[in-house]
């Protein structure tokens, strides 16, 4: 599947009469299934650089459960590692595409089903939220939410773990891992889901001092429109 995509050979599947419409679980699949095919000591490498603030380094890859139910209950991806203090750590992985809600409730029913307490969670338990925009998180999913639970929640967009895996030490992996994760950094570029490189260098350019700019980029949830602030231009004229 990754080869077919980065060839353009699936075209079809992602597009629908011109429009992009990739599958959320594909997606989840796409980043998350191949964990299931490496080592675990690779399969750690990956998660750091997926996840360099969750996964320490050292880290060994124990098992991947992808849409595990329990009780009506179904995270995307359940994970369980071992850190190099040989204390096991739970990623319960909840990913997000297009304009789906992620509410507290959903985060609170999976924390209580897979979380600390669940029988086969034996250690720290971390809830990994993966969108494509930040507007489409319930505040109380995670900007507002108390600060005990902030601080076991990590919010991303689908990009940031493009750009993590393109910042990555390749040196710590090997070169079949290497390849996995190029390759899944291409299909998220495909899906147009690509990690910001900055800004291409500009040539040309006149601009006067006393202009004053709102710049966007499709890199940022906020704004989705941009125009000049000194605009003449009235509401009804502005267009997406």
């Amino acid at each position: 599947m990754l080869q077919a995509i980065v060839r353009n050979k699936a075209e079809k599947f992602l597009k629908q009469d011109g429009t992009r419409i990739p599958r959320e679980d594909l997606m989840t699949d796409v980043v998350f299934g191949g964990l299931r095919y490496f080592e675990p000591d690779q399969g750690g490498i990956a998660l750091h650089w997926l996840l360099p603030d969750v996964v320490p380094v050292g880290s060994l890859l124990r098992e991947v459960k992808l849409w595990p139910r329990r009780r009506k209950v179904e995270p995307d991806v359940v994970i369980d590692i071992l850190q190099p203090n040989s204390q096991p750590l739970r990623l319960i992985v909840e990913c997000k595409w297009l304009d789906f809600m992620l509410t507290s409730e959903q985060i609170d029913k999976q924390w209580s089903e897979f979380g600390p307490g669940a029988p086969d969670a034996t250690g720290a338990v971390h809830h990994v939220l993966v969108v494509q925009r930040k507007i489409r998180v319930e505040p109380e999913a995670f900007f507002s939410a108390p600060p005990e639970d902030r601080a076991v929640r990590t919010l991303l967009l689908w990009r940031d773990l493009a750009a993590a895996a393109n910042g990555r030490l390749q040196s710590q992996g090997s070169a079949s891992l290497n390849r996995w994760v190029n390759d899944m950094v291409r299909v998220l570029d495909a899906a147009d889901e690509r990690a910001f490189s900055g800004w291409p260098a500009a040539t040309d350019v006149h601009a006067k001092a006393s202009d004053h700019y709102v710049f966007a980029n499709r890199f940022w949830d906020e704004p989705e429109l941009a125009i000049p602030v000194n605009t003449s231009m009235q509401p009804e004229e502005w267009t997406r």
